[in-house]
């Protein structure tokens, strides 16, 4: 998490968010199935993973292109979540290397939810996890 500390209670609520979306996210979830692993697993959720974080906390959703770094091109754009003025969360950044490949990502622009669920594969994959995370917690959205 980027920009001022959060409450514990919120930083504590989001790593256990992010411990549940690793375990219900799979290769139908990702963009990139052929680079999705167990043991990579936010390996391009970031969309879905940044329109579940929304839900549940507000704030803007945020892109940013990697088309400029040839190891990441293959995803297009990466999401993550501004959650108050200047705290950024992103649950996905672990499928960037650590050191200079996260300093290389870019700052991200606010998108619209409206403009990332308009993808129907997006929308898709987003439904399905959410799904599955209110499955393991036997609760309805």
């Amino acid at each position: 998490m980027q920009g001022r500390h959060l409450p514990w209670e919120t930083e504590t609520l989001l790593q256990l968010l992010l411990m549940d979306l690793v375990e219900c996210c799979d290769a139908e979830t990702t963009v990139c199935r052929e680079h999705w692993s167990a043991d990579d697993a936010t390996h391009g959720q970031g969309a879905v993973f940044a329109l579940i974080v929304q839900d549940y906390f507000g704030g803007d959703l945020m892109k940013t292109e990697l088309t400029a770094l040839p190891k990441y091109a293959h995803l297009r754009s990466h999401y993550f979540n501004r959650i108050t003025h200047d705290t950024e969360v992103d649950l996905a950044s672990d499928q960037f290397d650590e050191g200079r490949d996260r300093e290389l990502v870019p700052c991200g622009k606010v998108a619209t939810r409206e403009g990332v669920l308009s993808d129907p594969d997006t929308r898709r994959k987003y439904e399905m996890l959410k799904r599955k995370l209110c499955q393991k917690f036997n609760v309805w959205d």
